[in-house]
């Protein structure tokens, strides 16, 4: 399991069950991915707001880092965890 640090910038919040194609539009009553009469597009998604994982979708590869890299074993209903 990876744990991450992410920069979101300016966050979209998909709720919908509905995939995304791209980024959406930033212009208000716009927010569709294909939109071409506006340049400005959200930094990042967040989906999954209503489920119990989320989803972070990033525009840009640096944004995103590996903090910490956690290996564990599942025996039963207990668990051991080591941090690396």
């Amino acid at each position: 399991m990876l744990m991450v640090r992410v920069i979101l910038g300016r966050c979209y919040l998909h709720e919908d069950e509905e995939s995304l194609d791209g980024l959406p539009c930033k212009r208000r009553h716009c927010f569709t991915p294909d939109c071409t009469e506006h340049r400005s597009r959200f930094d990042s998604v967040v989906a999954g707001t209503n489920k119990r994982f989320l989803e972070f979708l990033l525009s840009d590869e640096d944004a995103c880092y590996v903090q910490y890299c956690i290996e564990y074993d599942r025996i039963g209903e207990l668990s051991e965890c080591v941090i690396l």
